[in-house]
């Protein structure tokens, strides 16, 4: 785990740097909430949300999007930057946030868990999670089940402390959120991001890709497909 997620200076840094590359990748968080949701909720709340991509994603297609991020200065320059965006930017910290009980009909965080090693800052984290949120509590994990990505990113976090990160399987979420106390009527276990976000580059191993201009419309229902061993992240969606 890296010593610096702490740090607001780290966070500024990374995202002068890597920004722009994150705002081009596909919105795959968002799809996956549009695709699990549809129009049975309105409004979402993204915690730790970084380049904010998704809740971008998310308010263009016709969501009551809030973006919060205990960044300031990112807040700030993504705000300036989208004026129109239709997306509520927020500076917070998800142990501690400012919105009501209920708020929001989901309420998720993309790999924000994954950069705490303390249990007491993931339950922090988890408790407010769920106290925002109306419906559903989705978290997006690092797959700690998939033994070549755990390895590829110990192999970069020797350089680069953004990959220096806390995986967890499903069990480990589960424990996670008993820690945590939250409570729930149904949890499920979803396989996302993997092999087939190829489709969203424009080469596939140095083939020009075809599908590149659709692979949106079709690359959630290809997850599924994926044994355990391959997928990128779990997606855990809790029924309040």
């Amino acid at each position: 785990m890296s010593e610096n997620f702490g740090e607001a200076g780290f966070w500024v840094d990374q995202w002068k740097e890597k920004l722009e590359g994150y705002l081009r990748a596909p919105a795959r968080a968002g799809r996956f909430i549009e695709g699990r949701f549809g129009k049975s909720v309105e409004s979402t709340l993204e915690l730790g949300a970084g380049s904010c991509r998704d809740s971008l994603y998310l308010a263009s297609r016709g969501y009551r999007a809030t973006a919060s991020d205990f960044n300031q200065q990112t807040i700030d320059y993504l705000s300036t930057r989208f004026p129109s965006s239709g997306v509520s930017f927020s500076a917070d910290d998800s142990r501690k946030l400012p919105f009501g009980d209920g708020q929001f009909d989901v309420v998720f965080h993309n790999g924000l868990i994954v950069c705490f090693d303390d249990d007491a800052d993931v339950s922090a984290i988890l408790r407010e999670q769920f106290r925002v949120a109306k419906k559903y509590a989705v978290l997006l994990v690092h797959n700690g089940e998939n033994a070549k990505l755990r390895a590829e990113f110990a192999r970069l976090g020797a350089s680069d402390p953004l990959y220096r990160i806390r995986f967890y399987t499903r069990a480990d979420v589960e424990r996670s959120l008993q820690l945590a106390g939250v409570r729930y009527r149904r949890l499920a276990f979803h396989k996302f991001g993997g092999v087939a976000d190829a489709f969203y580059g424009p080469r596939i191993k140095g083939i020009p890709n075809p599908l590149n201009g659709v692979a949106e419309s079709f690359v959630n229902s290809l997850y599924p497909l994926q044994p355990w061993s391959r997928v990128e992240r779990i997606a855990a969606v809790a029924e309040i």
